[in-house]
């Protein structure tokens, strides 16, 4: 899997070789344990994390992963694909590490599972900017009840 996000920036999976082109930048996304670069939930992220690029002039970028405990300061924009339930959790420690003025791009919940974690941040004075869906069949319904992901993106009022 690879992605362009801009047009000198592509982010690409580790297991997939891709030939880059003169000045391109490439930044490889390794797996991790909860939502591979190639899941559902992977790729809203990427669609909402080029739209966002393309509505703010592109300064420069640090690419941060960790613990949220473990970072310090404030960022323009937050992007966070992690299981409902850990979001659940993640509310206040996300809205801390996001600049006043910044955005978070939420995505690793179902359709089902949205309305009560968009409650939340709405209830902390976000506002919704973009909301993407991706569905994902499954052999038998998942518990959630939905094949449908969601990502959003939220910045303040």
């Amino acid at each position: 899997m690879f992605y362009r996000l801009a047009p000198q920036l592509v982010i690409r999976s580790a297991w997939r070789p891709y030939r880059s082109r003169p000045g391109d930048r490439v930044l490889t996304l390794r797996s991790g344990t909860a939502f591979p670069p190639s899941h559902s939930t992977t790729q809203l992220c990427l669609e909402l994390l080029a739209a966002a690029q393309m509505e703010k002039p592109a300064g420069q970028v640090h690419w941060l992963q960790g613990s949220t405990e473990a970072l310090r300061g404030h960022f323009e924009l937050v992007v966070a694909n992690l299981p409902w339930t850990v979001h659940m959790a993640k509310v206040m420690e996300l809205q801390r590490l996001t600049y006043p003025q910044g955005r978070l791009i939420l995505s690793g919940f179902r359709e089902t599972q949205e309305q009560t974690l968009l409650t939340l941040y709405l209830n902390q004075g976000w506002q919704l900017h973009r909301r993407a869906t991706l569905d994902r069949w499954e052999i038998e319904l998942p518990a959630e009840r939905s094949y449908t992901w969601v990502g959003l993106t939220l910045g303040y009022q």
